[in-house]
C-alpha cells in the first residue's frame, strides 16, 4: 500500500469511528480538542486528513485530491491556498453531510491510489 491510499484509508477509518463537524476533531463529550491528542474520538475529513497524515508533506495532495472528487478544482493552479481550504471544510460541515459520505469519499480515493500505486 502506497503513502497516499495509507493516508486516505486511514482518513475513512477515522471518519468511519466518529465524524464532527465545525472542529478538525472532538472528544467523547463533543468537546473541541486537537485531532492529535488521544482523547479525539471524532473528526471531520480535514482533521482526518491531518492525522492520518502525521504531518507527512502527502497529505495535502490527499486534500487537493478530495477538493477535486468533491465538484472542486482538481489543480493547484486553479485555486488559491485559501479557497482549498475552504473548501473541503464548508462540504464536510453541511447539515446533510453524514460521516458515511465523508468516508466514502476517503475510501474512494483510496481506491484510486490503489489503482495508481500511490
Amino acid at each position: 500500500m502506497g503513502p497516499l491510499e495509507t493516508i486516505a484509508r486511514t482518513a475513512a477509518a477515522l471518519v468511519r469511528q466518529g465524524h464532527c463537524k465545525y472542529t478538525y476533531a472532538r472528544d467523547a463529550a463533543g468537546e473541541d480538542i486537537g485531532y492529535h491528542a488521544d482523547a479525539a474520538v471524532s473528526f471531520c475529513a480535514r482533521g482526518a486528513l491531518f492525522k492520518a497524515g502525521d504531518g507527512q508533506a502527502t497529505e495535502w495532495r490527499v486534500f487537493w485530491d478530495l477538493n477535486g472528487l468533491i465538484g472542486g478544482a482538481k489543480n493547484p493552479a486553479d485555486i488559491s491556498s485559501t479557497e482549498i481550504q475552504i473548501a473541503v471544510p464548508e462540504w464536510n460541515d453541511k447539515p446533510e453531510r453524514t460521516g458515511g459520505e465523508v468516508a466514502a469519499k476517503l475510501e474512494e480515493l483510496a481506491y484510486q491510489y490503489a489503482k495508481e500505486g500511490l
